[in-house]
């Protein structure tokens, strides 16, 4: 088991290394026979004025060479009216790509990300958007968007044909083995999660798993979700079970086309 440095140091060492094979992807065209890589890129915008906004930036980064050229990218505003949050705009998503795809998407993996609204934090951002604003590292120009297309590369040989939902504005940094056995086949929603300190669920969504072992030696496992609490005490988080006492890794989301197909008929 690797001490507190070692893991930093291997979770450096492994985005680096994702970093760069996303850069060798960049201003290319993309054969996804030989090449994993999302069908398309989903981004939802929270009125057609930001749905605009959005496409006349990526455009620029397409002709920049900045991203994958052969990759669609699609962005849709939520329908004016009242508003049921990202489960809402997630919905209507799923039924904006059935009309453009049809029974093709039920054999495609999509890279969704929910950018719609303004940043209350950092207001400056809200004209451009979160999505689209510049990270200060690395010799090229990244923007929020270049990093979530490069993070979330690792784990498209785990996904079938589904819908990746990825955050617009949280970093992650992570490391896999070679050695990892889990995918996401599952039906139904899969989430993903990592070990933190108790002080830090208070303040995040906390899953709560059944008491179970990482015996196969990667640095993943799959596991039920008993329940989800929301920005719990500690005194909820010991008495609901959400103490964890090994360090195993195993919050983005993923669906599979089942799922999907249930949600997009429903709405």
């Amino acid at each position: 088991m690797m001490n507190f440095e070692e893991n930093i140091s291997a979770i450096s060492d492994y985005m680096s290394q994702v970093l760069e094979n996303y850069n060798s992807l960049r201003g290319k065209k993309i054969d996804l026979s030989q090449t994993p890589f999302w069908d398309a890129v989903i981004i939802s915008a929270s009125d057609s004025s930001q749905e605009k906004g959005y496409q006349l930036q990526i455009q620029e980064k397409q002709e920049r060479r900045e991203v994958p050229l052969s990759i669609p990218f699609h962005v849709f505003s939520d329908p004016p009216g009242y508003k049921i949050g990202c489960g809402g705009s997630t919905m209507f998503i799923l039924e904006k790509i059935f009309e453009i795809y049809g029974a093709a998407m039920y054999n495609m993996r999509f890279l969704l990300i929910p950018a719609g609204g303004f940043s209350q934090r950092l207001p400056n951002l809200s004209i451009l958007g979160k999505l689209f604003s510049p990270l200060p590292f690395g010799e090229s120009k990244y923007q929020m968007l270049d990093l979530i297309l490069a993070t979330y590369l690792p784990f498209l040989k785990h996904m079938p044909p589904g819908v990746f939902l990825a955050s617009s504005d949280a970093i992650i940094s992570f490391s896999l083995s070679e050695n990892d056995t889990w995918t996401f086949e599952n039906e139904g929603f899969t989430a993903l999660a990592h070990l933190s300190s108790v002080i830090i669920g208070t303040t995040h969504g906390v899953y709560v798993l059944p008491d179970i072992k990482n015996g196969d030696g990667g640095s993943a496992f799959m596991s039920e979700c008993l329940r989800v609490l929301q920005k719990p005490s500690i005194e909820e988080m010991h008495g609901k079970g959400a103490i964890v006492k090994s360090s195993s890794f195993i919050e983005r989301r993923q669906n599979n086309m089942k799922t999907c197909d249930i949600l997009e008929k429903y709405y």
